[in-house]
């Protein structure tokens, strides 16, 4: 339904126009940015979210069960949209403390479908905005498919600001697709032409994640390729 909405498939009509400039064709053609487009229109909202949820849920709890929480006692999940992932943090961790972070819009929803799910109790809320705070005193920040819609700028101050509300022993994972070197097939390139023509976003390698990770200030501890959709980089403080 979201691939058919004329938002998003009008959008791929300026292909041309991304793949020569470097812009990003929602704007051209619809004359704002994606995230504020769907911000003032309630029914490409509905679709959206309920696209980003679907998808997400395929794949949460496989996620979830990989996230080593050994020491942990709080989580927090930045961007965590309608909670799926959250949600699925809360089910296979019992012990830990969820907190999903995000716009307020966007936690209306995510108390209704945590409601849903019966882990409502077991999830806290923080609304703000990662461009301008994330909040601090987790053991675990997570950012799911969150770092790929933005430009090497704006995903810098997300990761930045991340780094602020980490304490000493804290650590970050990046959970992404990881974008494999020279012509092999890879879902992950589809969705880097996605990113270019929807968000001005992208898909990054390996070497061009860990080079974003340390210029806001953290180490890349390990990456863990669970399968072709789906990879976490586990990062902490680099002067930890």
């Amino acid at each position: 339904m979201l691939y058919g909405e004329s938002f998003w498939w009008d959008a791929w009509g300026g292909l041309f126009e991304s793949v020569r400039t470097g812009g990003t064709a929602f704007e051209q053609v619809h004359g704002v940015g994606f995230f504020e487009f769907v911000e003032a229109n309630p029914d490409a909202a509905s679709v959206f979210n309920a696209a980003m949820q679907s998808m997400t849920a395929e794949r949460a709890a496989a996620i979830a069960a990989a996230i080593d929480t050994s020491g942990c006692r709080s989580l927090v999940d930045v961007g965590g949209g309608h909670g799926a992932f959250a949600a699925a943090i809360a089910r296979c961790h019992p012990a830990v403390a969820v907190t999903l972070f995000d716009r307020p819009s966007v936690v209306d929803g995510a108390r209704s479908t945590l409601s849903s799910l019966g882990v409502l109790d077991c999830c806290g809320f923080v609304i703000g905005d990662f461009f301008v705070f994330v909040p601090g005193g987790a053991d675990i920040y997570t950012l799911k498919d969150i770092v790929h819609d933005w430009d090497d700028e704006r995903a810098l101050r997300i990761l930045t600001n991340v780094r602020g509300a980490m304490s000493g022993s804290a650590r970050l994972l990046v959970i992404e697709r990881i974008v494999p070197p020279g012509g092999e097939p890879s879902v992950s390139k589809i969705v880097d032409m996605s990113m270019l023509v929807l968000t001005g976003g992208k898909e990054r390698t390996d070497m061009e994640y860990r080079a974003l990770l340390h210029s806001a200030g953290l180490r890349v501890r390990r990456v863990t390729r669970l399968d072709q959709e789906t990879s976490i980089i586990e990062a902490e403080a680099a002067t930890r």
